[in-house]
């Protein structure tokens, strides 16, 4: 899956960025799988940077079971 992962060492953050998926419902699950692992407050091996997921850019404004 295609993401972004840029390094804040001055903030302690590793950020993980995905790009949209093609598929509307994906985005919807992507979405949901970022506030899990958030929560989880993973951090990076051998290193005290805490990994955060974002699909921010990832915006789903269809209902569930309603594709293309």
């Amino acid at each position: 899956m295609p993401a972004d992962i840029l390094p804040g060492k001055t903030a302690g953050i590793l950020s993980v960025n995905f790009y949209p998926m093609a598929n509307p419902r994906f985005n919807g699950t992507l979405n949901k799988l970022c506030e899990i692992m958030n929560q989880e407050e993973f951090l990076f091996p051998q290193t005290r940077l805490k990994i955060i997921f974002d699909a921010m850019a990832v915006v789903s404004g269809i209902a569930p079971c309603q594709e293309f």
